[in-house]
């Protein structure tokens, strides 16, 4: 994956060696930017996929809002927050 070096140190610390199927396929385009539905079964790494990508993206530099994040249920919340905080 073409990924910065410090969000590939993150992921391996975080305890990930090999992407799923549904980020194999769902990531890239998620980085460059095009809307994307990712139908996969449960703990199959999309909510990972998706912070992957806006992680990404981010300017650290900067200190403005670059990302909002809007989930329909409180357990997929915790998820995001989960890996937000990490």
């Amino acid at each position: 994956m073409d990924l910065c070096e410090s969000l590939l140190r993150g992921i391996s610390r975080y305890g990930t060696e090999n992407p799923t199927d549904i980020q194999k396929r769902a990531l890239k385009p998620c980085i460059s930017g095009y809307d994307v539905i990712a139908q996969a079964p449960s703990c199959k790494g999309k909510t990972t996929m998706f912070i992957i990508a806006i992680l990404q993206k981010l300017d650290v530099n900067c200190k403005d809002c670059q990302a909002l994040i809007l989930v329909p249920t409180r357990e997929l919340a915790q998820g995001v927050w989960f890996f937000s905080s990490m």
